[in-house]
């Protein structure tokens, strides 16, 4: 029952986790996640409603990453945190400080790869360190 139930989804699930460009970005718990539900409607396991929720909204990430008005905002943002992450190591701020805002950059690059954007309070406090950057290497000049 489960694989004739299924048979779109796997095709789908199977398009999703054979694309290393788009899976790379998944952490490794989504993505086990992904390939669980895929080996359980492979194998005529019935899904609880709240997974095939799950399963379609990974569909819906899926599309939307690989839009191309997505894919140039991804690209333009990710410029912008590696702009930033320049600015930092050129301000000469202390190793602790200055790991603490890579963490954080690190980490919204991570979330650009994945949602394609930032929560707007992520986005005010880079924008907050874009200034603060740019201002310290200015100083330092």
């Amino acid at each position: 029952m489960g694989k004739l139930k299924y048979s779109k989804e796997i095709k789908q699930l199977r398009k999703v986790l054979n694309d290393h460009d788009y899976t790379r970005t998944l952490s490794p718990g989504y993505h086990q996640y992904l390939s669980d539900m895929h080996r359980k409607m492979v194998s005529h396991d019935n899904l609880p409603p709240k997974t095939e929720k799950n399963i379609n909204q990974a569909f819906n990430y899926y599309e939307n990453h690989n839009r191309a008005d997505v894919k140039a905002n991804r690209e333009r943002m990710l410029a912008k945190i590696t702009k930033l992450k320049t600015l930092l190591l050129q301000c000469g701020y202390s190793p602790m400080y200055e790991s603490e805002k890579m963490n954080f950059l690190d980490s919204i690059t991570s979330r650009v790869h994945i949602k394609g954007n930032l929560t707007p309070k992520q986005a005010k406090y880079a924008n907050g360190m874009y200034k603060q950057f740019s201002k310290k290497v200015k100083e330092n000049a």
